[in-house]
Formats: structure tokens, sequence, C-alpha cells
């Protein structure tokens, strides 16, 4: 990974949640694909997303994002609302069934994930990662 002077990789980070998605088979015992893992893990970090903001987080058109996301609303995980105050925009997010169901999911990508990392990292590097993690995710909360 290239870092020339101030600039920070940032888009590192999204092929990098792809490449943890696919460390695992966590996607495929739900009968999911890996963009509605990541949507379902999006959405357990942001309560509500719009469509549009799916579509960047997956890397993919509106259109995919669509077909994804009705998956997931065919299966009850999902729904999709809009706000009295602007019916032009779609928002999506958890159904009861699908706050439940994420727990089991996230429980279940965790444990297959860190399994994965305890066979191919020393501990030193289990800290380091852990550490880096908590760093980045903490740093990065704060943008707005």
């Amino acid at each position: 990974m290239e870092n020339s002077g101030e600039e920070i990789p940032l888009l590192y980070l999204l092929p990098m949640l792809q490449r943890i998605i696919s460390l695992t088979d966590s996607h495929k015992k739900f009968g999911l694909t890996k963009s509605q893992m990541i949507i379902l893990i999006i959405l357990h970090y942001k309560a509500n997303m719009m469509m549009g903001e799916i579509a960047q987080y997956i890397s993919s058109s509106k259109e995919q994002a669509t077909r994804a996301v009705a998956v997931l609303c065919d299966n009850g995980l999902v729904e999709r609302y809009e706000l009295p105050s602007n019916r032009t925009r779609v928002y999506i997010r958890f159904t009861e069934k699908g706050r439940e169901y994420r727990q089991v999911i996230c429980q279940q990508l965790r444990a297959e994930l860190y399994a994965k990392l305890k066979t191919s990292l020393s501990e030193e590097d289990l800290q380091k990662l852990k550490q880096s993690v908590q760093t980045t995710v903490e740093v990065l909360s704060k943008v707005k």
C-alpha cells in the first residue's frame, strides 16, 4: 500500500472490508451474498440509509443495490420507508426480525474471522490489529 505525502489511504478500507467478508463463509451460512452481508453490517453501525448510500458502500449501481435490498426486504430483515416531510427519498432500516438476526450474523462473523486471524497472525500482530482498528474507528467516527 503506497502512501504519498499527506494522503491517508482510506480508500483501502472498503476492499479490506470486502476481503474480511471473503475470509469467512458466514454470508453463505445465512443465504446471503457478500453485498447483502456488507449492507447488514453497515446498517448495524448506521441505522438508516438511503439507497444511493448503500450503492456507494457496496461499490455498485443503484439497481444492483436495490436488488440486494429487495431480497433482504423479502426475508423480513430490512424495510423501506419514507419521511413524511420528503417522500422522494427512500430509506432502509432493520426490522425487528432484522435486529435480532444481525446479532446472530455479527457473532458468527466475529467468531469465524477471529478463528481465521488467530491461525494466520501472531499474538503480537493480533494486538496491533486490534489497536489499529480501535484507533481507526475512534478517529473516523469524528468525521461528519
